[in-house]
This record gives structure tokens, sequence and C-alpha cells, in this order.
């Protein structure tokens, strides 16, 4: 969770320099992750159970390596919103295909230990913000 955040805190610097598009498109390129998000966890609630959960979280994987790039080479507003699009569908792929073989995996009695233990990787992001932050500048 550290590496897959760090480009975060250069996403303002991004609209503003490369892209021309101020607080407002910052703010629209923002939405398109969320609805990003919202698609893949809809996605995921359709699709029901699936036998082979594993390339699920291959295929979310490298989505987001592929959102991440097309984000960081893009130049088009457009096609910039596509790639945070790709980034919040693949977080959402992922994180529920994470969760979903935890919870099918472990044994009741470890499940709170364990879950507790994704918890905390997850507020690591805040730690990739951080080390994104210092790398940018």
């Amino acid at each position: 969770m550290i590496f897959a955040t760090t480009w975060f805190p250069a996403v303002p610097f991004y609209a503003r320099d490369v892209l021309g598009v101020g607080e407002l498109g910052m703010g629209v390129l923002f939405t398109g992750l969320a609805v990003g998000g919202i698609a893949g966890a809809l996605f995921m609630s359709n699709i029901g159970n699936v036998e082979r959960k594993a390339l699920f979280l291959l295929f979310g994987t490298v989505l987001r390596g592929g959102g991440m790039i097309v984000f960081a080479y893009s130049t088009n507003y457009a096609l910039s919103i596509g790639a945070m699009f790709m980034l919040g569908f693949s977080a959402s792929l992922w994180a529920s295909t994470v969760i979903t073989l935890l919870q099918t995996s472990i044994s009741d009695e470890k499940r709170g230990r364990v879950m507790s233990l994704w918890v905390i990787s997850m507020h690591m992001t805040a730690l990739g913000w951080v080390l994104g932050g210092v790398l940018g500048s």
C-alpha cells in the first residue's frame, strides 16, 4: 500500500502544471477516480462468486499499474480522467478480491486478527502519500 499510492500527492501539481486545468479540473480528475471505484464495486457485486479469484487479483494489479503509467505520461485531460477511472476501478477490484480471499481462507478464530492487520495495511496509504511528497519535492 505504501508504494501503490505514491502518485497521489502529485495530482494537484499535475493538474496545474501538465494539464493546465486548475482546482476544478483536479476535482474532476478525482471524480473520475471515485466513479471508477463505484463502477468496480458494482462490477464485483454483479459477477458473483468466481472460481479463479487470483486472476481477478492479478487483473486488478495489472490494471492499476497500467492506469498509473497512462496517467503519468498523459498530457490529454480526457485521457487522464480515463486513467483515474482505471485506477479507481482497479482499486475496487483488487481490494474486494483480497478481502474475499482473506475472509474465506482464514479460520474463524483468527479472522479478526487477520482483518485487523488488513486494516493496518490499508492505512499505510498515508505513508505512501508522504513518500510521494518527498520524492516529488
